[in-house]
């Protein structure tokens, strides 16, 4: 084959490959540099997406025509198959059914064991009766739902946002200004600015924590007695450096005295901190990882199992947990300028007077447990705890 027939023969081929792609690079010229309009880039950065695409919607149905007049107590929208009920006020009775989205340009209140398939949004105030059924609700002032309440989707208000007990929000609950759960109160995931549980009657009558001794440092200063550490629960053949700033421990970590952490450590197995424990930096437990009462975490806390902060614990940083967390108690958790979360794959259980300053998520739920439930997931997890004489 001559030069020139070779050559000829690859532009053939050539154009011929070109051919497979000449209609996506046809299309690619014609967006390039263009913003896709298609794609929302803030749907995974707003806790609220949903409560606030619903409340865009509802704006452009309003400019629908109708039948009826807000003057005259209400409209109606038809728009496909979907009917859109717009009133100034609205109160519904006990027992109410309607499949219709509700548009209230004020107030909102319906009574107990209503049926409600469709998505609410007020304007105003709202407040659900007990264990009624809701599809979704957003209210621009303050939301109540009452005892037993289930919400299969998310519920959003501009205002306080209140769950009472045992109820159920089968996705997120959000809020701009704070959320209280009752006990028994249960999530896919809660975030606010402020998050906080009732106080629990019982739990809140038990004795204050035990004065505790001067915290061991890990890691230790040079010169301490190993043989002294040992006996604390802490042996120092077992750490290593991992760094700069980070230290790995072979093995599982119970000392026996408060610890003060003030560099990234990893633990390869499960690690307690016992009660007064501060911990400055980032702590990772391959196993479980348990925070005893009244201790104060600055640094991110991460348990390949369980999570567990004891009573009074304060934590400004993030939780996670790759089965379940158990907040106690008086557990606060906020920062100065930041907010906080707490993530568990499964569940997340939050005791009473609890409150967390940003999100807490978990993948199978987030739920509001009373101080006897407390207690039984603390003997399940072999989580002793002193009680004061």
């Amino acid at each position: 084959m001559s030069t020139l027939s070779f050559i000829a023969f690859s532009v053939l081929m050539a154009a011929i490959l070109y051919l497979h792609f000449s209609f996506a690079h046809k299309q690619w010229q014609e967006v390039k540099g263009q913003q896709p309009s298609d794609i929302d880039s803030s749907y995974v950065k707003r806790e609220d997406y949903f409560a606030q695409s619903f409340r865009s919607k509802v704006q452009s149905w309003l400019d629908l025509p109708g039948n009826g007049s807000p003057e005259n107590g209400g409209r109606t929208i038809v728009k496909g198959l979907e009917t859109i009920q717009v009133n100034t006020q609205l109160r519904l009775p006990d027992k109410m059914k309607s499949d219709n989205i509700l548009v209230v340009q004020g107030d909102f209140t319906c009574g107990a064991d209503c049926e409600l398939s469709r998505e609410i949004r007020a304007a105003g105030n709202a407040e659900v009766g007990a264990r009624t059924h809701l599809q979704a609700i957003a209210a621009d002032g303050t939301l109540s739902l009452g005892e037993k309440v289930r919400v299969a989707r998310w519920v959003d208000s501009a205002g306080e946002l209140k769950m009472g007990r045992q109820c159920v929000v089968l996705s997120r609950v959000t809020s701009q200004t704070a959320v209280r759960l009752a006990i028994g109160a249960e999530a896919q995931s809660v975030f606010a600015p402020e998050v906080t549980t009732d106080e629990d009657e019982i739990a809140a009558a038990r004795a204050a924590l035990n004065p505790q001794p001067e915290p061991l440092e890990i890691p230790p200063p040079d010169g301490m007695d190993s043989v002294q550490l040992k006996k604390l629960g802490f042996d120092p053949a077992k750490l290593s450096p991992l760094g700069a700033e980070c230290w790995v421990y072979a093995g599982p970590l119970r000392p026996q005295a408060p610890i003060l952490l003030r560099s990234k450590l990893v633990v390869k197995g499960d690690c307690v901190c016992p009660d007064g424990s501060v911990l400055e930096a980032d702590l990772k437990a391959c196993g479980s990882l348990t925070v005893g009462d009244g201790c104060e975490c600055h640094g991110n806390l991460i348990a390949e199992t369980w999570l567990f902060l004891g009573p009074g614990t304060r934590f400004t940083g993030v939780l996670h947990a790759g089965t379940e967390i158990l907040l106690s108690r008086r557990v606060r958790g906020e920062a100065h300028g930041a907010m906080v979360g707490a993530y568990a794959s499964g569940s997340l259980y939050i005791e009473a007077e609890v409150t967390v300053a940003g999100i807490v998520s978990g993948g199978e739920r987030v739920r509001v447990i009373p101080s006897l439930a407390a207690d039984e997931w603390r003997r399940r997890h072999k989580i002793e705890r002193r009680q004061k004489a």
